[in-house]
């Protein structure tokens, strides 16, 4: 493989096996998240929420040199002060990881409590932010969008479509789910309609 040829998923590997050997505490996030837990598409970005001080930034820098990556020593340390964000490109590529340094807060703290240990077909595993916490922030940037992001309803959507409907099989529940839909449905109540590829997921036949 040249390195044009990386994809967002092996670029994500290289930066959690970054983040893990400095001991910096992270959480994948956004669409690469959202895939994690539920159904594929097409990004060319990752996003990684990083807990960094300035200290870090030097083994950034080291770490993603020119002129195979590009990111900016300035950008890095206004985004630790501002808690905002940075950018690290992958030059032959084009891949872009969106660093994301959080606001102080009890909720970002209980946040990076519940990342959960998830493995890419055991070519790598890193920590992801939990499925309920990367919904609640889709939302938000849906509700930034004034309800117009199409991306962040099918995420929401996948995420789920997958993630629920696997735990509701885990658990035993498909029957008392479907009487459950079935119920609302007659009643005239907008309950979970079942679909075709719900009953696929769940192993049962339509």
């Amino acid at each position: 493989m040249t390195p044009s040829e990386l994809t967002p998923t092996q670029l994500l590997g290289i930066f959690a096996k970054f983040f893990e050997s400095q001991q910096i505490p992270y959480r994948v996030v956004g669409s690469m998240a959202s895939m994690a837990y539920g159904e594929p598409r097409m990004t060319i970005d990752v996003d990684i929420v990083a807990h960094l001080h300035a200290g870090n930034v030097p083994t950034i820098i080291a770490a993603f040199p020119a002129p195979a990556y590009h990111v900016s020593e300035s950008a890095a340390l206004e985004a630790i002060r501002r808690a905002s964000q940075f950018n690290v490109i992958h030059i032959p590529s084009g891949l872009k990881v969106d660093v994301i340094v959080p606001k102080k807060s009890d909720f970002s703290d209980s946040e990076q409590s519940r990342v959960r240990r998830l493995s890419d077909r055991n070519e790598f595993s890193a920590w992801y932010a939990a499925p309920e916490d990367v919904i609640l922030n889709k939302l938000r940037f849906l509700k930034l969008s004034g309800g117009q992001s199409q991306k962040h309803v099918r995420d929401i959507g996948g995420m789920l479509k997958i993630t629920v409907h696997r735990q509701i099989k885990c658990e035993g529940l498909v029957a008392l789910y479907f009487s459950t839909s079935v119920q609302a449905q007659r009643t005239g109540l907008r309950g979970p309609r079942l679909k075709a590829q719900h009953f696929a997921i769940l192993g049962l036949r339509t």
